[in-house]
């Protein structure tokens, strides 16, 4: 497939939208996404788990660190662009608050999405109602792999997750 250069641009209609918004081509999930069909599933969840983007556009990617851990990631995720895209990318570690708001993760996005989904439901009249009725009952948590494992689904059929 041809390189694209990405976008910035937040998958989650809430998050906020910084950061450079050069060229066309691929969003920071759709970026991830292409980097896990790849084959580059490691590089793909550092990016996904540990990367905040503070912006992202033509091949250059400012981030924040998502968590403690003393690695960088910066270099792993550089190589992997440039084996994703043939093309150079200028990766680098910055500071949410000193550069300009810096996203949320694609993990931490999705744990909103689901509390905010958890949220609804439990505010619907009908499942008071059931609650109140039994009031033992508990509400069964699912994740969108539990609904959809056909991107992770090995050759007899279970989840790589």
């Amino acid at each position: 497939s041809a390189p694209a250069a990405p976008v910035s641009g937040a998958p989650v209609a809430q998050a906020p939208t910084s950061g450079a918004h050069t060229g066309s081509g691929p969003d920071w999930a759709e970026l991830v996404e292409r980097m896990d069909q790849s084959g580059q599933m490691h590089v793909a969840e550092m990016m996904r788990s540990r990367m905040r983007v503070i912006e992202l556009g033509g091949e250059r990617l400012v981030f924040e660190q998502a968590d403690n851990f003393a690695d960088d990631p910066g270099p792993e995720v550089r190589e992997a662009l440039f084996k994703l895209t043939g093309k150079r990318w200028a990766v680098e570690k910055g500071q949410g608050h000193t550069q300009g708001a810096a996203q949320p993760t694609l993990r931490e996005q999705a744990e909103t999405e689901a509390t905010a989904a958890r949220d609804a439901t439990l505010s619907d009249p009908l499942v008071k109602a059931a609650f109140e009725a039994f009031p033992d009952a508990e509400l069964i948590e699912t994740t969108p792999a539990d609904n959809d494992m056909s991107s992770h689904q090995s050759a007899s059929g279970g989840s790589w997750n």
